[in-house]
């Protein structure tokens, strides 16, 4: 199959002040929000995007064109990779979120990845095969097409499990919370975002929730989607936050290619890695991570939350990891790792060879 294959990254920097008053102002809009919904650390950046850039850059060649949605921003350092070379003109393309909600303006702003993500799909030529990743995704190794598809099959990288948040007993526990006076906040969680994807989709028993990694979609299958179920897109592009009442989009086009598109459900988790910013021995797992042959998708959660030495350890391994394909002020900022890392790092441009330091 020779059709082109895109990826789409979603992307925010909640430092800057112009989104930050818009986040804060809408906040108050939604008294019974989950408060984890509109924390910091979901729209800090921590230059994560830079290392999911050159990460699809370097090990996964393959691609069209790489999709950048945002919400009126453009990361400073995104007119390097052109510039010196590591990337071909356009190949690169900033959407911006009115683009994908066009004839849905009411809807923004949004921070809503849930509303996000099921508006992928109208991206001006966006191609019928592509990858939707966030953007603390790094591709570790080299990858291929046939990673993420068979033809035109998707590849479905996610866990079943038995649903857990049946409706009766959604309805019972709001009915006990609103008779006890308990507040009525409003909790988002993944595995019931998952559950309700797999209802939508004709399933009752199980869901696939799927692992932080690169998620293959095909284009006409959410398009079908939303001409099916209109009240259900507007149910899900409505709230400017997360809420529980919303399906989680990966977990839905998994069970659309399941059924619409012979997809091919691969439930191992050993290529996967999902490390906590937060976590005391952060650079030490990101190191084992490296040095597992088996493993090729990494997600660096909620990196800002990290101490600043971790931080700045991790920034430093992942851009020697990629310095190859990362503009050089970002890999001049990193510096050298503190750390007895064998190897330096070698000058490396596109198209040129050197020795140096595995992966």
């Amino acid at each position: 199959m020779n059709d082109p294959i895109d990826a789409v990254i979603t992307w925010v920097d909640g430092a800057d002040p112009a989104h930050l008053a818009r986040r804060t102002a809408h906040a108050d809009e939604m008294p019974d929000r989950d408060p984890r919904a509109c924390a910091a650390t979901r729209y800090d950046s921590s230059g994560e995007i830079y290392f999911a850039l050159a990460s699809l850059l370097k090990h996964a060649p393959f691609l069209r064109h790489i999709w950048l949605v945002t919400d009126r921003q453009t990361p400073a350092r995104l007119p390097d990779f052109e510039a010196e070379g590591i990337c071909a003109p356009g190949r690169i393309r900033i959407v911006d979120h009115r683009q994908i909600f066009e004839g849905h303006e009411s809807r923004l702003p949004s921070f809503n990845s849930n509303a996000i993500e099921a508006m992928l799909c109208r991206i001006p030529g966006l191609s019928e095969r592509f990858l939707s990743l966030n953007d603390d995704f790094v591709i570790t190794r080299p990858v291929t097409e046939a990673d993420f598809f068979d033809g035109p099959r998707p590849r479905l990288y996610a866990r079943p499990q038995l649903q857990r948040s049946q409706p009766p007993k959604v309805k019972l526990r709001r009915l006990l919370r609103w008779l006890t006076f308990r507040p009525a906040v409003d909790v988002f969680k993944f595995d019931h975002a998952a559950d309700l994807a797999a209802r939508l989709c004709g399933e009752t028993r199980y869901s696939l929730l799927p692992f932080h990694s690169p998620r293959a979609m095909r284009r006409s299958l959410l398009e079908s989607f939303h001409r099916n179920h209109p009240r259900q897109l507007q149910r899900q592009i409505t709230p400017r936050f997360r809420t529980p009442r919303q399906y989680l989009v990966p977990a839905l086009t998994c069970q659309l290619a399941l059924r619409q598109a012979g997809g091919i459900l691969d439930t191992g988790e050993a290529r996967h890695a999902l490390l906590e910013g937060s976590a005391p021995d952060l650079p030490d797992r990101l190191e084992e991570v490296l040095n597992t042959p088996a493993k090729h998708f990494l997600c660096i959660q909620s990196l800002d939350q990290a101490p600043t030495a971790s931080r700045r350890l991790v920034q430093a391994r992942l851009t020697m990891l990629l310095r190859s394909h990362l503009p050089r002020s970002l890999a001049a900022d990193a510096g050298e790792p503190e750390r007895p890392w064998v190897g330096g790092w070698p000058d490396v441009r596109p198209g040129t060879v050197a020795a140096g330091p595995a992966g």
